[in-house]
């Protein structure tokens, strides 16, 4: 964070004025009168967990985590008033499906993309390791450009030994965190906080298909200067 925030519409050069956006906006922004520049912090939404197939007796499955946001953080000295933004919305998991991408968050022609949904791994009786939804992409700040996490890498075990899912990512500079992974017979873990994703979910053998967990949605601050 560029700094404390004021609790009203008055901006200095040294403490700014702060305003701060989760779930669904889609606006153009139109600055608090004083302002000369401006810091935005820009998050993506994380993707959802991979659900788990049905399974047969002999079969086991467990879904990949999602991908966490993408963050970027830019000074605008000028041209900023007036540019269109969106916040972006989590993904969600399925049952026995994969999970959704999260949504971008947009500020005029910057974009910190959402996290991809993780994976629907097949039922299987065999080991294999196996990868979450890709971290978001974050290009074009000026200060700081960090993409997301993709969903952390994990074992598909065979009958005989107690697997995991996949967990999911979590949002740069600690501003989320990924869903914990799902142990045997267990739907997927929802994400915490912001722009993280939810972990997959996981099934041992003769069991109907499962969810993943949801993630978090992106996150908008901007920070007014006078």
């Amino acid at each position: 964070m560029p700094g404390p925030c004021k609790s009203h519409n008055t901006i200095s050069t040294s403490e700014p004025y702060c305003i701060s956006l989760r779930g669904l906006f889609r606006a153009d922004y139109t600055p608090t009168p004083g302002t000369n520049s401006i810091i935005v912090e820009m998050l993506g939404a994380g993707g959802g967990g991979g659900g788990a197939a049905a399974t047969s007796g002999t079969q086991i499955a467990q879904g990949g985590g999602g991908g966490s946001g993408g963050y970027i953080k830019h000074r605008f000295t000028a041209g900023f008033s007036g540019l269109s933004y969106s916040v972006g919305v989590a993904g969600t998991g399925s049952t026995g499906a994969v999970g959704t991408n999260g949504g971008a968050t947009t500020f005029g022609s910057l974009t910190a993309s959402g996290g991809v949904g993780g994976a629907l791994a097949p039922a299987t009786i065999s080991n294999s390791v196996l990868f979450g939804g890709l971290g978001g992409s974050a290009s074009g700040g000026n200060i700081l450009n960090i993409p997301g996490q993709t969903g952390p890498a994990f074992l598909a075990d065979n009958l005989n030994v107690p697997s995991t899912s996949g967990p999911g990512g979590s949002a740069p500079i600690g501003l989320g965190f990924g869903g914990t992974a799902a142990a045997p017979n267990a739907a997927g873990a929802n994400a915490m906080g912001l722009g993280s994703g939810g972990s997959g979910a996981n099934n041992s053998s003769s069991l109907a298909a499962r969810a993943g967990g949801n993630a978090t949605g992106g996150y908008l601050a901007i920070y007014e200067y006078a």
